[in-house]
């Protein structure tokens, strides 16, 4: 329902379907990516809605919606405790909030402003609207992830199970964007609705792919999930 990674790529969220907030880091031995923290929060992100992870600071902010407006709620980045709600400002949301950030502020949009980007400055657990764009619509309808790497901020999405879209925010406000289309190399057939992006270095990303693995006897019967992480160019 949610994900995003830090500037780094050394660490990555994941918000799940069981409401559970996930934690992961990549090992400095072996460079997989284990799991460090996992949490039951408060903040709950609606069945079938779509939520953003940006990563600010020594904290990550969780964007929802609590069926009339946007909601978020922040947590530590190193260990996910001290839940705490953000003031924000009212914006009517249903089903989705995209969220990215340059690092210090927010940017976002939603199922009911698409074509609007809201940049929201922070002070303490107060977030308050600074500017508002006019931008091309973003249709949630296969999941974003986000994340900024530095220079620029880029939001993904899953066309199919072999094709996902990139959009490079070359304006932070997402007023001038560059598409690409990539062919991810395997099927994603499980999970495809949710992606998952991490930055690797200036040149370099990872497509994650979520795929189950099945009792023998029991095909409907998920016993583990697995997350694939695929090496791409960037755009």
């Amino acid at each position: 329902f949610a994900f995003g990674c830090n500037q780094t790529g050394a660490v990555f969220y994941i918000y799940n379907a069981d409401e559970q907030l996930t934690r992961f880091e990549k090992g400095t031995n072996t460079g997989m990516f284990i799991e460090t923290h996992t949490i039951n929060p408060t903040l709950s992100i609606p069945s079938t809605d779509r939520g953003s992870i940006i990563v600010i600071g020594s904290y990550i902010y969780v964007f929802s919606n609590n069926g009339t407006n946007i909601v978020c709620s922040r947590f530590s980045a190193t260990d996910l405790t001290g839940e705490q709600v953000m003031t924000v400002p009212t914006v009517s949301s249903v089903s989705y909030t995209i969220a990215w950030t340059d690092g210090v502020d927010v940017y976002l949009t939603c199922d009911n402003s698409p074509t609007t980007s809201r940049k929201w400055t922070i002070s303490g657990t107060t977030m308050s609207a600074s500017s508002t764009a006019t931008i091309s619509s973003l249709s949630d309808s296969g999941g974003y992830s986000t994340f900024w790497d530095g220079s620029y901020a880029y939001l993904v999405r899953y066309n199919t199970s072999t094709y996902i879209s990139i959009i490079k925010l070359t304006s932070i406000d997402a007023t001038t964007t560059s598409t690409t289309v990539k062919i991810i190399p395997m099927n994603i057939s499980d999970g495809y609705n949710s992606p998952i992006s991490i930055t690797i270095n200036s040149n370099t990303m990872y497509v994650g792919v979520l795929y189950r693995n099945y009792n023998e006897s029991n095909a409907d019967a998920a016993i583990c999930y697995n997350i694939k992480l695929i090496p791409i160019t960037k755009p």
